[in-house]
C-alpha cells in the first residue's frame, strides 16, 4: 500500500511539472512571421528593416515587393524601420501582417531624392532643396501649380511672362545660366512628372499634386544629364489608394477688379496739349499743318470743350469678372487594384474685355498587380485648354 502511494504522489507531481513546464517550452518556441510593408499610398517599401526588439542581431529587410519572413520567439515585439518614416513597434504574431508606415517630416530633412530611386543625405549635397506638398498648393486659388509655387521655396523665382490669365509662367532655380542663343539654350529646368518628362507644368491644378521636389545641386547632371543643369522639378501627383471608393470635391471663386486708374485728361485738355506740343507760337510750320489735319483750324479750339471725353479705361477695363475652379476626384480600390479619376474644370478671365482661359484637365490612374512581381500602372492625361476671345 505504501509503495502504492508514492507511485501515486510521485505521477502527481510529474503530472503538475508537467502542467507548468509546458507553457514556458511554449514561450521559448520560434515562431515564423511573414508580412508586408508599405507607406501611406499602399506602394511597398523597398528594404525596410524588421529587426526584433532588444535582440537588433535578428533582422531581415524587405524586398523589392516589400514583403519580409523572419523568425522570432513568440510573443516577441518587432521595430519596422525605414528612412524618411516614422518607426514602428509591433506585436509578432503568425500569419500575414501588413505595416504601413507614415512619412516623417523631420526625417525627410535628413534624405532627399535625388533620381530615380536614389538618395543622398542633404548635408552631401552642394545645394539646397525644396519641397512643396500638395496640401499647401491646393488651397491657393490659382487654376496652375506653376503660379501656386510662387513664394514657396526660398531661392526659386517665378515670374509670369505677362498679366495676362493663363500666361506662360517662367521658373528659375538657379538664375538665368544660359548666355547662348538657340533651341536648349533657354534657363529652363527640367521638369519630370510622374517619371516622365515635360516642357512645364503650367497646365496641371495644384488638386492634382502630391509634392512638388525642386532639386538645385549641381551633381543632377551625372542622373540626368545636361538638362539637369538648370535644376530639376519633380512631380508626383496623387496616386490611387486602397480602400472604399471615395468622391472629394475641391472648388473656389475669385473676383478682380482694378485698383486704381490713371488720371486721363478729357477733350479739351488733350487737344490743348497737342495744340502746345506741335504749334507753339508758329502758326505756319509743318506742325500746324498736322493739327489743322487732325483737330482742325487752332481758332476752333474751344469747342472740344463741349465734345463727350471717353475714357477707354472703363470701357476696357471696367468688369469685375469672376473666375472659377472646380475638381471631383474618384478614388479606391482593393489590394490588387487601385484607380483613383480627377476631373479639373477651370475659368481665368482676365479685368481687360475677351481676356482670359478656359482649362479641361483630366488625369486618371490605375495600379493593378498582375502577379508577385509583376504590377501594371496606367496613368493617362488629358489637358485641353482654349483662351477666351479667340
Amino acid at each position: 500500500m505504501k509503495k502504492d502511494a508514492k507511485s501515486i504522489r510521485s505521477r502527481l507531481l510529474l503530472t503538475l511539472a508537467l502542467l507548468f513546464l509546458a507553457p514556458l517550452g511554449m514561450l521559448a518556441q520560434n515562431i515564423t512571421v511573414k508580412g508586408v510593408v508599405l507607406d501611406d499610398t499602399d506602394e511597398p517599401l523597398i528594404g525596410a528593416t524588421v529587426v526584433q526588439k532588444s535582440n537588433p542581431k535578428n533582422g531581415t529587410v524587405a524586398d523589392i515587393d516589400g514583403n519580409f519572413t523572419i523568425s522570432v520567439p513568440r510573443g516577441a515585439k518587432l521595430v519596422i524601420s525605414y528612412v524618411g518614416y516614422k518607426a514602428q513597434e509591433v506585436d509578432a504574431t503568425q500569419g500575414e501582417m501588413k505595416i504601413v508606415l507614415s512619412s516623417d517630416a523631420s526625417a525627410l530633412e535628413e534624405v532627399v531624392v535625388v533620381g530615380y530611386g536614389g538618395t543622398r543625405a542633404r548635408r552631401d549635397l552642394t545645394g539646397s532643396v525644396g519641397s512643396v506638398s500638395g496640401a499647401k498648393l491646393e488651397v491657393v486659388p490659382v487654376s496652375s501649380a506653376a503660379v501656386a509655387l510662387q513664394g514657396k521655396v526660398a531661392g526659386v523665382q517665378v515670374t509670369t511672362v505677362d498679366g495676362q490669365p493663363g500666361a506662360d509662367v517662367n521658373i528659375r532655380i538657379r538664375g538665368t545660366a544660359s548666355i547662348s542663343v538657340g533651341e536648349g539654350s533657354d534657363s529652363n529646368p527640367l521638369f519630370i512628372v510622374d517619371g516622365f518628362q515635360q516642357d512645364n507644368i503650367n497646365d496641371i491644378p495644384p488638386s492634382d499634386i502630391q509634392s512638388i521636389d525642386i532639386l538645385k545641386d549641381a551633381s543632377l547632371t551625372a542622373i540626368y544629364g545636361a538638362k539637369g543643369g538648370n535644376g530639376v522639378v519633380v512631380v508626383t501627383t496623387k496616386s490611387a489608394k486602397e480602400g472604399k471608393t471615395t468622391v472629394s470635391f475641391n472648388g473656389s471663386l475669385t473676383w478682380s477688379h482694378i485698383t486704381k486708374q490713371l488720371d486721363l485728361m478729357d477733350s479739351y485738355n488733350f487737344v490743348d496739349y497737342q495744340y502746345d506740343r506741335l504749334i507753339g507760337t508758329s502758326t505756319r510750320s509743318t506742325e500746324a499743318k498736322k493739327f489743322r489735319f487732325n483737330f482742325g483750324h487752332p481758332y476752333d479750339l474751344s469747342m472740344y470743350e463741349y465734345m463727350p471725353t471717353h475714357d477707354w479705361q472703363d470701357e476696357v477695363m471696367g468688369n469685375t469678372p469672376m473666375s472659377y475652379s472646380a475638381n471631383v476626384s474618384i478614388g479606391g480600390g482593393t489590394e490588387n487594384t487601385r484607380y483613383n479619376i480627377s476631373i479639373t474644370q477651370s475659368e481665368d478671365k482676365g479685368i481687360i474685355l475677351n481676356t482670359g482661359v478656359r482649362r479641361t484637365n483630366i488625369n486618371t490612374k490605375l495600379n493593378t498587380k498582375l502577379s508577385k512581381n509583376l504590377t501594371l500602372t496606367f496613368n493617362p492625361k488629358m489637358s485641353y485648354r482654349r483662351d477666351l476671345g479667340e
